[in-house]
């Protein structure tokens, strides 16, 4: 390259970097040819500074750095680099360098240089700055754990740092360059947390190696340490759960001697196995998920229960004192609480000896006693040893006898003082020893042996049933018995035989005595017998006997009887009326005194009786048509004694029939049956009528047939049981029913429409009310009454097959004739809108609209007034093919219901074929202004050309 200049200097430019360039310089004369001897140097041009130049990987003690190769040429680089205080560099062909050696935590500037080939042309520096890693810091640890806070401690790394970054789960803190020790507060108790803490260099993001520790926070205290409950083995412990987290409680305890613990996780805990009576320490740790940091202790002191006493015992009772006595328990107590209760007053003492005598108490109370072993608090108790026991009831008093029989003493004393059950009374006749237990201050003692010397005892026992007072005794005599079964064994008008059975015990004789109330006798006998005579007859006597003992004053209870002698017959006894259920019988009164009538009857089985005060009486509730016998007899004042009786026979009138019903109904018969009426019957009249006719029958069965009847016919039939004298008739049943209507005649359709199908038949022979005429077209029923024989049936489906059926219907609107059935199709609508949809030479496509209701099938027929064609199809279009050209064609289409004959209206159209093209046309003869033309005519026909 050159160039001219006029000056001493020149800048050269566009020249490649680091690359050497030899000038010479010439000085040229004003002919610009003739030229000086050349001057000539070499120099390298300033390489470009390196690109890209960062800070590859850092360490603790090494900064790697690398660059891109600037543009141009270079020979190598020199790298330098300093902290501010010591400097060094060295010079690399590569375009990368680790810088070594050097101090953790501290920044370094780097600058890389590139050098042009003569080893002294350098380029413009390219320079970064990056701080080395700070060193880890060492010895991370925990010096202090509270429930809320870990305070940590580590030593200061090699080199330099700015700060320290303390982490841990729940938040982070950046430290004092020149503390070593962090105390993290606002923990949540019993808590893991991790702890990291990292050396940070100047630049605030360069840091060291993380320094890793894990640490729970202390637990919680527990809170409100209580007992819940507490036994002779075991104290039940509950706490609240403290704030915070744990894994489990460990509970200790100790008498003093032995130490014992377990963990739970629960808040609660029932220590067992542990010694009655003793004082334990209890303590309750929470423990954080390592099993090793806990919390400060709970702790709570608490007395066992005291064993139960043993062997609890009463051993001497007397009315006022009880004796009790037991056994030391097992275990520790410091003494023995007694108490007891009569149910209503409490007492206590306490003792230290295993025994104690009770005293001031009430004679026959029950006392229930509770001992009790007490442990050293003086207030913890374990479970009282119960012992139930009656001090002895006090003797009774005042013995006495109030009231003596041939069979029982009645006794009397006084209420003794205190309690008592209940009193036991013993006594013997010397042989037999017997007693009975009273809640009294009496008794009356009975099943004793007339006449016998008794020795009573008296006794107050307590309620344990077997505590007993002192005995009071007293001896006494019974009285001879009464006389037993004093009955009369005959009686009659004047004279009445008694007879009466030996008493237990003795007896020297029987003193007789009766009375009419007016006049008294007496007899006396040894025997247990006597007739007494020369009696009123139907006077009412009182008799009794007495025993005599044999010191001839002592005597019996009296032994009473009263009985009346017969009355006479009542006479002139008759059956006044009868019915179905009773028969009136009237009497006149007998001869004599009598105090009633007992009216007897019997018949069909069965038997009854009244007594009635009247001469008459009608007897009631009893079976129809049976024969009763009846008795009536005067009854004498007592209501036992009878006069003989007077008999009269009379039947009852049969019942009415029940279920009396028409079992079948045909045109000219009804069948009725019916249920045998209660009681008895000969036979049963069948009576009917009905129009203008009456008639009657006697039967034996409980049905029968009617016939010859009009159909249609309303009929009353009446059915009456009658008695076996063939006269006797009870009242009559009635069942009123129609005889059914003869089946309509004749029945045929006369009309047919598309939405209407009219019917006709004849009428039937005899009477009938209206007709139903019912129709269906498989789905939906419909009906219709008429009273004409014909009818038009409307709102029909067009093309539908209808089942149509007619019956006369009697004039009770129920009974009804025999079913007279017809199927007749609809006739399908016409179908709609018939259009042509194309027309060609031989064929006519024919196009129209589903009509309304159902239909089978098209009927399509078509014509050309010569010829007629059809054809049948079941879609709505149509082909009509091998027709003439240019002919006019009339179309008509008929759908066709599924019976195949009937149709619809027709729908008629008429069009013409297209007719063929001409052939052979040709120009014949052409001039300056005409041309002939000519050609075949076409196949069909045309109008014109």
């Amino acid at each position: 390259m050159n160039k001219t200049v006029t000056e001493t200097k020149v800048n050269v430019t566009e020249l490649t970097p680091g690359v050497n360039y030899t000038f010479t310089v010439t000085a040229v004369a004003g002919d610009n040819s003739t030229q000086s001897v050349v001057a000539t140097l070499s120099q390298y041009t300033e390489p470009e500074v390196v690109t890209s130049l960062s800070a590859v990987n850092v360490t603790t003690s090494s900064i790697f750095v690398s660059w891109t190769k600037p543009v141009g040429s270079s020979s190598f680089y020199k790298v330098q680099w300093t902290d501010g205080g010591t400097s060094a560099s060295f010079n690399v062909s590569e375009t990368f360098y680790n810088i070594i050696n050097l101090t953790a935590g501290v920044q370094y500037e780097v600058n890389v240089t590139a050098v042009a080939g003569d080893g002294s042309t350098e380029g413009q520096s390219a320079t970064v700055t990056n701080y080395t890693k700070p060193e880890k810091v060492n010895d991370l640890n925990v010096s202090e754990i509270t429930t809320s806070s870990i305070f940590l401690n580590w030593t200061e790394p090699l080199g330099q740092r700015s700060f320290y970054r303390v982490e841990w789960t729940d938040g982070t803190i950046n430290m004092n360059k020149t503390e070593t020790k962090v105390n993290v507060t606002e923990l949540t108790p019993g808590v893991n947390y991790t702890f990291t803490v990292t050396a940070v260099a100047g630049d605030n993001n360069t840091q060291s190696d993380v320094a890793t520790l894990s640490q729970y926070t202390k637990p919680e205290k527990v809170n409100d340490l209580t007992v819940s409950e507490i036994r002779t083995s075991s104290i039940f412990l509950n706490w609240t759960e403290p704030q915070g987290q744990r894994s489990f409680y460990r509970v200790e305890w100790t008498n003093g001697t032995i130490n014992m613990n377990k963990t739970v996780t629960e808040t609660k805990v029932n220590v067992t196995e542990l010694t009655p009576g003793v004082n334990y320490t209890f303590t309750v740790i929470a423990v954080a998920g390592d099993n090793s940091t806990q919390s400060d202790v709970a702790t709570l002191s608490q007395y066992t229960e005291s064993e139960v006493v043993m062997r609890l015992s009463a051993v001497n009772v007397t009315t006022s004192s009880i004796f009790v006595s037991w056994t030391k328990p097992v275990g520790n107590s410091s003494f023995y609480k007694v108490q007891w209760t009569d149910g209503g007053t409490n007492f206590s003492v306490n003792v230290n000896v295993t025994s104690y005598t009770i005293t001031n108490l009430t004679a026959g109370v029950q006392y229930e006693i509770n001992v009790t072993a007490v442990a050293d608090d003086n207030y913890t108790e374990g479970q009282s040893a119960t012992v139930t026991i009656y001090t002895k009831p006090e003797k009774v008093n005042d013995l006495n006898v109030n009231e003596i029989r041939t069979s029982s003493i009645f006794l009397n004393w006084t209420e003794p003082q205190g309690q008592r059950s209940f009193y036991r009374v013993e006594w013997t006749d010397g042989t037999i020893n017997m007693n009975k237990t009273v809640t009294e201050t009496k008794v009356n003692v009975t099943e004793l042996t007339p006449g016998v010397n008794y020795t009573f005892t008296v006794i107050a026992v307590a309620g344990d049933n077997n505590t007993q007072s002192g005995v009071a005794t007293l001896s006494q005599y019974t009285k001879p018995e009464k006389v037993n079964d004093l009955t009369v064994s005959e009686i009659r008008t004047s004279s009445i035989f008694l007879n009466w059975t030996e008493p237990q015990g003795q007896r020297s004789f029987y003193r007789v005595e009766w009375t009419d109330g007016t006049i008294n006798m007496n007899k006396t006998v040894t025997e247990t017998k006597v007739n007494v005579t020369e009696l009123t007859p139907g006077v009412n006597y009182t008799f009794t006997v007495i025993a005599v003992a044999g010191d001839n004053s002592t005597q019996s209870v009296v032994a009473t009887l009263s009985q009346y002698t017969k009355p006479e017959v009542v006479t002139s006894l008759s059956v006044v009326n009868v019915t179905t259920s009773s028969v009136f019988v009237s009497w006149t009164k007998p001869v004599g005194n009598s105090s009633f009538y007992k009216v007897q009857w019997t018949g069909g089985g069965t038997s009854a009786s009244v007594t009635v005060n009247d001469t008459f009486k009608n007897i009631i509730n009893l079976t129809a048509g049976v024969q009763y016998e009846v008795n009536v007899t005067a009854v004498a004042g007592d209501g036992s004694t009878e006069g003989q009786s007077a008999t009269v026979t009379n039947y009852t009138k049969p019942e009415v029939v029940t279920s009396l019903s028409v079992v079948n109904v045909t045109t000219s018969s009804i069948f009725v049956s019916w249920t045998k009426p209660v009681g008895s019957s000969s036979f049963y009249k069948v009576q009917w009528t009905g129009g203008e006719t009456s008639a009657s029958f006697n039967v034996n069965e409980t049905f029968y047939n009617i016939i010859n009847l009009t159909a249609g016919v309303q009929y009353e039939v009446n059915v009456t049981a009658v008695a076996g004298d063939g006269s006797t008739e009870g009242q009559s049943a009635t069942v009123t029913n129609y005889t059914k209507p003869e089946k309509v005649n004749d029945l045929t359709v006369s009309e047919i429409r598309t939405s209407s199908i009219f019917l006709n038949w004849t009428e039937p022979q005899g009477q009938r009310s209206f007709y139903r005429v019912e129709w269906t077209d498989g789905t939906i029923n419909m009906n219709k009454t008429v009273t004409e024989t014909k009818v038009n049936v409307t709102e029909l489906t067009p093309g539908v097959n209808y089942t149509f059926t007619v019956i006369a219907v009697a004039g009770d609107n129920r009974t009804e004739s025999d079913v007279a059935t017809l199927s007749q199709y609809t006739k399908p609508e016409k179908v709609n809108d018939l259009t042509v949809s194309e027309i060609r030479t031989s064929s006519i496509f024919l196009n129209w609209t589903e009509p309304q209701g159902q239909r089978s099938f098209y009927r399509v027929e078509w014509t050309d007034g010569t010829i007629n064609m059809n054809k049948t199809v079941t879609e709505t279009k149509v082909n009509v093919t091998e027709l003439t050209p240019g002919v006019n064609y009339t179309f008509t289409v008929t759908a066709v219901a599924g019976d195949n004959s009937t149709q619809s209206v027709v729908a008629t159209l008429s069009q013409y074929t297209k007719p063929e093209v001409v052939t052979s046309l040709s120009a014949v003869n052409v001039t300056t202004s005409s041309i002939f033309v000519s050609w075949t005519k076409p196949v069909g026909k045309q109008l014109l050309l």
